[in-house]
């Protein structure tokens, strides 16, 4: 098993962390899980972005019936969001195989 160094610098197994834990007493059917991401349209979608989404999608995949993940165009900076940026973004999204349940639609 691998370990790692806890914040408090003790070694800890990556099963034994708190993210870990929490994914696993998650694992019970009857919960909701719902994560959103939420890019801004000033520009193309770099890689962070695409993890991000790409993290966001599965994990609410891996919830099939309960899971949803939701798409949120954030244009808090108005100067610099674009139509051709947000459709950018969507067209992006697409191609790497990621279907939202809630947001904006991209028409093709």
């Amino acid at each position: 098993m691998r370990t790692g160094k806890s914040r408090h610098g003790r070694a800890q197994a990556w099963s034994d962390t708190p993210a870990i834990r929490y994914a696993w007493a998650m694992s019970d059917s009857s919960v909701k899980v719902v994560t959103r991401f939420a890019p801004s349209p000033s520009g193309h979608l770099h890689i962070g972005g695409a993890r991000t989404a790409l993290f966001c999608w599965a994990c609410a995949r891996r919830y099939a019936d309960a899971g949803r993940f939701i798409v949120r165009l954030e244009d808090t900076d108005q100067a610099r969001s674009s139509e051709a940026s947000a459709r950018a973004i969507l067209e992006d999204l697409a191609w790497l195989g990621v279907e939202w349940d809630e947001g904006p639609q991209l028409e093709i």
